[in-house]
């Protein structure tokens, strides 16, 4: 669901490590409206490839590149986020029953 290259440049690095890149959110919020209520692994894959998509825009930012690509995330990273992520959607599911 996301495009083949998004666009960076518009990226604002935070005094505190952070960062921001509206198009990468505009492309999740895309995918997110997809996946919501479909199911707890949907919602946490999405979040995970958000999260090493955003992770990935960082690196590329401060290295001067204004683009990513996301066919280049790494398949493990993304496994070991969307692993973290269950576990702790999972969590907040048993709390909440």
């Amino acid at each position: 669901m996301y495009p083949v290259r998004i666009d960076i440049s518009n990226g604002v690095m935070h005094s505190n490590g952070g960062a921001t890149f509206s198009l990468l959110v505009e492309h999740h919020d895309i995918v997110e409206a997809a996946v919501f209520k479909k199911s707890h692994e949907h919602s946490a894959m999405d979040w995970s490839i958000f999260q090493e998509l955003h992770k990935m825009a960082k690196c590329q930012f401060t290295s001067k590149v204004k683009f990513i690509s996301p066919h280049e995330l790494s398949f493990e990273k993304v496994e070991q986020s969307f692993i973290k992520n269950y576990e702790s959607v999972l969590k907040e599911s048993a709390k909440s029953h």
